[in-house]
């Protein structure tokens, strides 16, 4: 009898609880937060506005030594010097293409004693682990990390990350 009591007793504040929920939803909650003073509160009066000068007689800060000097002369000329875009770096010729070896990285282990990590790397269907600077099929380990390593061959890098070809 003391369960059932309990039971029905939730049940009804359950009820209660959604149902306040559902009627502020629906209705929605008319107090915003918002006070609204009554009319003979409010100053009907116009405010005066008040004027004032703003005093302009210093040089502009962000402008260079130049660029004040040119803005002072009576045609506000710019010097076209100051647009002058730096030369490109000189075009390097083509790089030989390099293919790569198949490589999968599949793992890095990393031994508390040493932090030098160890990875797993498959070249060409062959397993090895090798560290940052071994080098198998003339591609050398550069960097290894969790997720990918980082090697190069014949002066080209590639970054493979683990479980891809």
């Amino acid at each position: 009898m003391k369960d059932k009591a309990i039971k029905v007793f939730l049940g009804i504040a359950i009820i209660a609880i959604w149902g306040t929920i559902i009627h502020r939803i629906m209705n929605g909650n008319s107090d915003d937060g918002i006070i609204v003073p009554p009319k003979s509160f409010v100053n009907t009066q116009k405010a005066e506005i008040e004027k004032f000068n703003l005093l302009l007689d210093y040089s502009d800060p962000f402008l260079s030594n130049t660029l004040a000097l040119n803005a002072s002369t009576e045609d506000n000329l710019v010097d076209s010097s100051l647009f002058v875009l730096p030369p490109s770096p000189p075009k390097s010729k083509h790089r030989k293409i390099v293919r790569f070896p198949l490589v999968q990285y599949q793992g890095m282990s990393k031994n508390n004693n040493r932090l030098e990590a160890v990875a797993l790397v498959k070249i060409d269907r062959k397993t090895y682990l090798m560290r940052i600077g071994d080098e198998q099929n003339k591609v050398t380990i550069m960097n290894i990390y969790r997720d990918s390593i980082r090697v190069e061959k014949e002066g080209n890098f590639k970054t493979y990350e683990r479980g891809r070809k």
